[in-house]
């Protein structure tokens, strides 16, 4: 398996092409889901929400096609979930 150089998110997953100051593009993979997205990039399933506003353009689809380009927003490390925070069966 082939790794990504950013953020160590594995490319078979989601490939990252470019990353700003204020969000990370990345391409999906067939069958990808919102949570699985937002677990690689930001350690938390339920952060998907931010990554669904950042892409209005894109429909919510229970598994996405792939080759679809979204954008997930940057946060700082104050915005994380606190693992403690998290029910159980959610904690790493």
């Amino acid at each position: 398996m082939r790794f990504s150089p950013f953020f160590h998110l594995p490319a078979v997953l989601a490939a990252v092409y470019h990353c700003r100051m204020n969000a990370i593009k990345l391409t999906t993979v067939e069958g990808q889901r919102w949570d699985q997205i937002a677990s690689l990039v930001y350690g938390d399933p339920t952060g998907y929400e931010r990554i669904l506003a950042a892409n209005p353009q894109t429909r919510f689809y229970a598994q996405l096609p792939g080759g679809i380009v979204l954008l997930a927003p940057v946060i700082s490390a104050s915005e994380r979930a606190d693992p403690l925070e998290l029910p159980p069966w959610k904690r790493p």
